[in-house]
């Protein structure tokens, strides 16, 4: 009900509008101060994800037939299969994605797109083994709500054990040893063992 036109009505918008900010930059900190208590009491929040249902707040189980694909890729990536060549063999296997449930009933997913990216996605995640690693994005701007990688700005909280795992710890472990040693490199599986002929590792 404001008169536009007014000759004063440019200052009280940007009145108003210093108001609505500091509002919001309130509501962020009281948010993320929310989370922080959370992580420390051991409170994570749990989205399902490709192999799990949500079965209620923060509570997911194991999907037995999306847990076979996230199997399937373990092990084919720990025998030295590239991630492209998983991502075919999935493709011609016509293995779906994760299908996404919503509240209102709608569901997104459950379709057969594999990529060397998704593949490796489903590899780095700690909640296939059965732990959770909270805040690893934030959002440094309260105004643009643009979500970033955490590198070491915020703490970061890591559990164990916190629901049903589909692989074991120690496969989780060295996929993530190989998927660190792959980078940049490797697109083509693990480089064949050469013998050094000369220099300062001659012989090794």
């Amino acid at each position: 009900n404001m008169y536009t036109l007014g000759e004063n009505m440019d200052f009280t918008i940007q009145i108003l509008s210093l108001v609505a900010q500091e509002e919001s930059h309130k509501k962020s900190e009281a948010m993320n101060a929310s989370y922080k208590q959370r992580f420390e009491q051991g409170m994570f929040m749990v989205p399902d994800l490709l192999g799990y249902d949500r079965v209620g707040v923060n509570k997911i189980a194991v999907n037995p037939e999306e847990a076979k694909t996230v199997q399937l890729i373990f092990m084919m990536y720990l025998a030295a299969i590239p991630l492209k060549t998983i991502a075919e063999v999935l493709v011609m296997l016509q293995r779906k994605t994760h299908v996404h449930v919503f509240k209102d009933g709608s569901t997104k997913g459950g379709e057969v797109r594999w990529t060397a990216s998704s593949v490796r996605n489903v590899l780095k995640n700690e909640r296939r083994c059965g732990n959770i690693l909270a805040q690893k994005t934030y959002t440094p701007d309260y105004l643009t709500h643009k979500s970033v990688a955490n590198k070491n700005k915020l703490p970061q909280y890591y559990a164990v054990e916190q629901h049903e795992a589909i692989v074991s710890p120690a496969d989780f472990l060295i996929a993530q040893r190989m998927l660190r040693a792959s980078h940049p490199g490797w697109q083509y599986g693990l480089p064949a063992l050469q013998v050094h002929r000369d220099g300062m590792l001659g012989g090794f």
